[in-house]
């Protein structure tokens, strides 16, 4: 039984200033005049993980390779970022988005973030490294 509080059932809300991403957990939005939770975004795997540096794998038009996220709760609205850098993002389902990375992007060996964030919920998950090898 759930615990009253003037008449309603009691609710613990995190509140957010307006903007402020939402990191983990889920989201309580409000749609159209109803309120209904977001699901977590989270970032399960990536494919590849890592790459030699200099090197495209099955790289597409103009030189860019694909990402491939295995993900959960992304939405047609979830962009890829890798760094600070949003790239051009494919949903597939909530559970599968890709995006193409430049080939500028991996030239250099280094660990790079991959980080997903959805700008209709502001959500984002946690970061998964990136790695580029000599």
């Amino acid at each position: 039984m759930l615990p009253l509080l003037l008449g309603r059932p009691k609710l613990d809300v995190q509140i957010v200033a307006p903007g402020s991403p939402i990191v983990t957990g889920t989201a309580l939005m409000e749609v159209n005049g109803r309120f209904q939770l977001v699901s977590q975004l989270a970032i399960r795997r990536l494919v590849p993980k890592a790459v030699k540096a200099g090197e495209a794998l099955n790289t597409q038009a103009g030189g860019d390779s694909p990402l491939w996220v295995d993900c959960s709760g992304a939405t047609a609205s979830t962009v890829v970022w890798f760094d600070d850098r949003p790239l051009a993002t494919s949903f597939g389902s909530p559970s599968a988005s890709s995006a193409l990375v430049p080939k500028e992007l991996i030239r250099a060996p280094g660990v790079h973030l991959i980080t997903l964030k959805d700008a209709s919920s502001r959500l984002s998950s946690e970061r998964s490294n990136f790695v580029i090898e000599n």
